[in-house]
């Protein structure tokens, strides 16, 4: 793309060829850059594309923001967000409005570079430009507080529960979010507290997702709870068995032959076959468990999980 591109202004006059043409031609390779994700060479295209002395499209912006998600070195993953950031500013001033992918190629910079902060302000920038967050951009933005150096749980549990509660709504913005938390959103905050070997916000999390009717947890989902399972027994010295907050889990076992279930012993065990009512209702059970029992428990997941 590259070699077609310089080809191609190479054996072209500067006076023959239109604006129209030359946008054309910077979009089609920008696209390519982003598409292999080569933000050095976007970051040329783009001065080049300067130089030229033609305006560029919000296509364009979106693109050349696109490229910078690659860049792999912490160095280099910060200066690419803030450079994601100065591009979506420079976009609203100018006569190329951001859009729904300007925000969402923008966030995942800021993700990869573990810009928690600027991933908040940015959900909220969206809002004050009447675009509501959907599911993607608010998940990127969890997933960023879960990149973070160091994470950052509590963040990602505020923005979880602002995202259930819709308590913050701009003046000028139609509605707060655009839909409702996924099990994609809610493993990502669930991965924060992992990195961070949060206990408590684990547990805040595991109840919202049971609380949750519409969500079953994937694989990722459980690899999140089985890595908080694995800090948990600091957790449980600190806080006794019954878990940082005092949530307790039983699970009720009725015998065949007790009709009324009266006589019936309560006692937690590992949750092997899948409730159909209740598929979420494994999650705390683990979080809540002594060591004695987490081990079953974890298992009995896995095998519900396969």
């Amino acid at each position: 793309a590259l070699e077609a591109h310089e080809a191609y202004f190479f054996t072209a006059s500067e006076g023959r060829v239109s604006g129209k043409k030359v946008l054309k031609i910077f979009q089609a390779t920008m696209s390519a850059m982003a598409h292999c994700g080569r933000p050095t060479e976007a970051r040329l295209l783009w001065k080049e594309f300067r130089s030229k002395g033609v305006n560029g499209t919000t296509f364009l912006y979106n693109e050349y923001i696109r490229a910078l998600v690659s860049s792999s070195d912490p160095a280099a993953a910060l200066a690419a967000a803030n450079e994601a950031v100065d591009m979506v500013e420079a976009m609203r001033r100018g006569s190329c409005p951001p859009d729904l992918y300007t925000y969402t190629n923008a966030l995942s910079v800021l993700a990869e570079a573990g810009q928690w902060r600027d991933a908040l302000r940015l959900l909220d920038v969206m809002r004050c430009d009447g675009i509501a967050p959907r599911k993607q951009q608010v998940s990127t933005a969890l997933k960023a507080c879960a990149t973070a150096d160091p994470p950052q749980p509590a963040a990602a549990l505020a923005l979880l529960l602002d995202w259930k509660c819709g308590q913050r709504l701009p003046p000028n913005a139609s509605s707060l979010y655009a839909d409702q938390p996924d099990v994609v959103a809610y493993s990502a905050a669930l991965l924060a507290c992992e990195r961070a070997g949060d206990w408590e916000c684990a547990l805040a999390v595991a109840a919202e997702v049971e609380a949750d009717p519409r969500v079953t947890p994937n694989s990722h989902t459980f690899v999140a709870l089985i890595g908080c399972c694995a800090s948990a027994d600091a957790a449980s010295a600190e806080y006794g068995t019954g878990g940082a907050s005092g949530h307790q889990t039983h699970w009720r076992v009725r015998n065949d032959g007790d009709e009324d279930g009266d006589d019936a012993e309560e006692r937690q065990q590992p949750r092997r076959q899948h409730d159909r009512h209740h598929p979420r209702r494994g999650i705390t059970a683990v979080l809540d468990s002594s060591r004695s029992t987490r081990t079953a428990m974890v298992l009995g997941l896995l095998s519900e999980a396969e």
